[in-house]
């Protein structure tokens, strides 16, 4: 996004509070203090375009802000300025005028997985020349003496650190008792956890006592630093300032060197199938705060971001090497990727798949990529499958050229297992253990279309049964008998009063019924008791992200009696239990008495509350896996 993108973005958006007037007056008035204010933004080390010019106290590292930047910026005030407002019932100052109180801002760099100083409280209120121009707000960190020992001291990090206060409202001194402190902090805890977990920091710093115990109490991991006012108290501001300068170097001594991995997703990016996973698969990076992320488009990458929807990905433009006109063109391509952005370790998400390369078949992958480098105009004559190995080879090429270890997140059980394919340095994770690929189970499934996303209301049940389906690959009879199977179950259906509704890709019968994913996830199925799981293309496979996908959008996943499904649920015992239990494992002839004689309510409250599924919402299911192989995939 360019220069004139984003002003047209700030233009468009309509400032809260008339807040873009005063801050800029603020900013110019600064050079009482700072000279002026390009001193101020050059100790951030940052350009004036850094700067999101409405709100001069929030900035981002990017060279211009984005949307997203923007809209988090909004965020980040509406959660200040939009608290209960009874918020100081209690407290011992709901008496005191409002034009007697400031509300404190965050302010600083508001990029995600950066540093968060949280200090106490924002100062006290007074008039002067500056807060008049800034009321109703008062921006942390810019005017105190405590305010210039912390830049002083942490001017390494200061563009990456967002600074922030546990209470939010200043007050005259005489009304600040350590009680109403204590009542503040209470009150106002919400707003900062709510800074918390929209901006995500690596580290969290605390500046005191008081701040470091109260969050601790809270469950927050924190790091606690001597506040300011210590030095400042025993006249030693020099002291202070060296204080916080060890304590950024001891930050630069412990900071491991950060990887920089390469995400690939096999599919085509702008094919419907791949515009729904970009919108969630690849969230499981969100786990890992140290390392920097690369995602390799092989499409035009401005219309790849806006389904890939993650602010802490960098897009590479792949369109040069999938257009390149021969095999070493493509692989010199590849080589000035990697030498500009020092790839360390690739992430192979869904692999390239057809049905010649997939498990079982390395060989013959094996063969075609050996042609690659001995054969300029391999495959140049067919698009589709130039296409496909050309996706193929990413992982491929940078693998065999510079040694870089590879993790293969199997999507489907069909694809390849890279270890047979002449690689030694290959971790496979599947979201179950999958002895067939040597795979280990990782929850990156349930991370990314469970925990990911807020969780759903029940909702009024319009269908009782709701089944989608694909039949594309010739290869694969059984999936096209099934479609068959349910095309003549539609008179049962009917017979027994029951609303159902299906949704068929079948090549071989040129049924297109089909709908893009979310459209069937959001508007479709969620508004279905039952629906049906079948076996993937691969037949020993089984698809647990349509099982989890089920019990968390509140309808029942019958299970097909031909489905290999009792691995997926040998990390899940509590899951297998009711399937077992209810005897959800069926066939298509069954599926009618099933539903019929099912309890809907007791059984989808069952799946819900058990610990199974509670674990896809939990923060500490994932911090145990990512704990067990953060070494291996991070």
């Amino acid at each position: 996004m360019g220069k004139e993108d984003w002003v047209e973005i700030v233009k468009a958006i309509i400032d809260k509070n008339n807040y873009s007037d005063k801050t800029y007056a603020v900013m110019t008035n600064l050079k009482e203090q700072f000279n002026n204010k390009d001193t101020v933004l050059s100790s951030y080390g940052l350009k004036s375009s850094n700067i999101l010019k409405y709100s001069p106290f929030m900035f981002t590292k990017k060279e211009y802000p984005t949307k997203e930047d923007i809209e988090r910026r909004h965020q980040l005030i509406d959660y200040a300025v939009n608290f209960n407002p009874n918020i100081l019932e209690g407290t011992g100052l709901e008496s005191i005028p409002e034009k007697e109180r400031f509300l404190a801002i965050g302010g600083g760099c508001i990029d995600k997985h950066g540093l968060m100083v949280i200090g106490m409280a924002p100062g006290f209120w007074r008039i002067h020349e500056f807060n008049e121009l800034s009321y109703p707000f008062k921006p942390s960190f810019f005017y105190a003496n405590t305010s210039r020992i912390l830049r002083d001291g942490f001017r390494d990090f200061l563009k990456y650190i967002y600074f922030t206060n546990l209470s939010k409202f200043a007050y005259s001194k005489d009304v600040l008792t350590p009680d109403v402190y204590k009542k503040l902090y209470e009150k106002c805890f919400p707003i900062l956890k709510k800074e918390i977990d929209l901006l995500e920091p690596k580290k969290i710093i605390t500046l005191g006592n008081d701040v470091h115990n109260f969050l601790t109490e809270k469950g927050i991991n924190c790091e606690k630093v001597f506040h300011p006012s210590y030095f400042i108290m025993k006249g030693q501001d020099v002291e202070g300032v060296k204080h916080y300068k060890e304590f950024s170097r001891s930050m630069i001594k412990t900071k491991k060197k950060q990887k920089h991995i390469l995400l690939i997703f096999g599919c085509n990016h702008l094919g419907s199938f791949s515009k729904y996973r970009l919108s969630v698969e690849l969230k499981y990076i969100n786990m890992d705060k140290d390392n920097k992320y690369y995602f390799f488009s092989f499409a035009d990458p401005k219309k790849v971001k806006k389904y890939l929807c993650m602010d802490n990905v960098e897009l590479i433009d792949g369109r040069k090497y999938m257009g390149a006109s021969t095999w070493s063109e493509a692989y010199s391509c590849l080589d000035s990727i990697y030498k500009e952005y020092g790839i360390d370790k690739i992430h192979m998400i869904f692999s390239p798949l057809i049905i010649n390369n997939s498990l079982g078949k390395e060989s013959n992958i094996v063969d075609n990529y050996n042609k690659t480098l001995t054969d300029d105009s391999f495959f140049s004559s067919f698009f589709s499958i130039k296409n496909y190995y050309r996706r193929l080879c990413v992982s491929l090429y940078l693998m065999n050229k510079y040694k870089i270890p590879l993790i293969h997140f199997i999507d489907d059980t069909l694809e390849p297992d890279y270890k047979k394919i002449g690689f030694s340095d290959v971790s496979t994770f599947h979201y179950y253990k999958f002895p067939a690929a040597e795979a280990e189970f990782f929850p990156f499934v349930e991370y990314a279309f469970i925990h990911s996303k807020d969780e759903l209301p029940k909702v009024e049940k319009e269908y009782d049964f709701i089944f989608g389906m694909t039949s594309v690959m010739t290869s694969c009879p059984y999936r096209h008998n099934i479609i068959g199977k349910f095309l003549n179950m539609e008179k049962d259906f009917k017979e027994n009063n029951m609303r159902y509704q299906y949704f068929f890709k079948d090549k071989k019968r040129k049924i297109k019924s089909y709908v893009d994913g979310r459209v069937y996830n959001d508007k479709y199925i969620l508004g279905s008791k039952f629906t049906f799981v079948v076996p993937s293309y691969n037949l020993k496979g089984f698809s647990y992200i349509r099982f989890i996908e089920a019990v968390d959008r509140w309808y029942i996943p019958l299970i097909c009696k031909d489905c290999e499904w009792e691995l997926a649920f040998f990390d899940r015992p509590h899951f297998l239990n009711i399937i077992l239990k209810n005897n959800l494992v069926v066939s298509e002839d069954d599926i009618i008495d099933k539903i019929k004689s099912t309890d809907y309510n007791e059984v989808i409250k069952e799946l819900r509350e058990c610990d199974d599924y509670k674990n896809t919402r939990s923060d500490s299911f994932y911090k145990e896996y990512y704990e067990k192989y953060k070494e291996i995939i991070f």
